[in-house]
């Protein structure tokens, strides 16, 4: 929760501040791991127990869980191959651009799959 308060209390400032790039980092990457654990966990108790969770949520979870882990090895694959030069920084911003947006929007939707469990 630290991390998230600081990046998204640095995201108004104009410079953006020192923080807000590794706050962001690292709130993202706990949330994909703790996604993907989840994901596993709630697979192995459908398993034990179906009634726990619809296939149908399990589905949905796993696949967008491979898609942000997919997103996330594309964006640093870009990021490591990208030249380092000034003229590719605009490029780079790209990778960084699509982590973030992609980790947002995907890992909102998989808490969203919860809701097909309420009845």
């Amino acid at each position: 929760m630290l991390c998230y308060s600081i990046t998204i209390g640095t995201i108004d400032e104009k410079g953006i501040g020192k923080l807000h790039g590794p706050c962001a980092v690292i709130f993202f990457v706990i949330w994909v791991i703790v996604i993907v654990k989840i994901t596993i966990f709630t697979g192995k108790v459908r398993q034990w127990d179906p009634t726990v969770i619809s296939r149908r949520s399990i589905i949905l979870k796993k696949l967008l869980a491979y898609y942000v882990i997919f997103i996330w090895c594309y964006c640093i694959y870009g990021l490591i191959t990208t030249p380092n030069d000034d003229q590719y920084e605009k490029k780079s911003d790209k990778y960084v651009v699509i982590v973030e947006w992609n980790s947002v929007l995907i890992n909102l939707l998989w808490v969203l799959t919860f809701v097909l469990e309420w009845k």
